[in-house]
């Protein structure tokens, strides 16, 4: 199993955000390999599996959400941030209809 063109764990802070790339994407080992050097943002906050709690694992705090009705259809507000206090609130929890 050959690594791939800058696969590898990095020490953290090292360089932007980037996701790694398996050398063979059918392998466990080079996939494996290929996560454990990942630092991306996403859509969702962070994921960095260089940091742990244990190899091969990233943290996200995570908000609530509920879909509720809006002025142009659906949307997704955030109604719980109790774990992530630097994302807004942009709703209340209501019942369901």
């Amino acid at each position: 199993m050959a690594p791939a063109a800058g696969a590898g764990p990095r020490p953290p802070g090292d360089g932007p955000p980037r996701p790694f790339v398996a050398a063979d994407p059918t392998d466990r080992a080079c996939v494996a390999q290929a996560l454990a050097g990942t630092r991306l943002d996403t859509v969702a906050g962070r994921l960095d599996w260089t940091r742990g709690p244990a190899p091969n694992i990233a943290l996200l705090p995570l908000v609530g959400g509920q879909w509720q009705h809006g002025p142009h259809g659906p949307r997704l507000a955030v109604v719980s941030n109790s774990a992530h206090p630097g994302v807004p609130l942009t709703g209340e929890l209501t019942p369901a209809r």
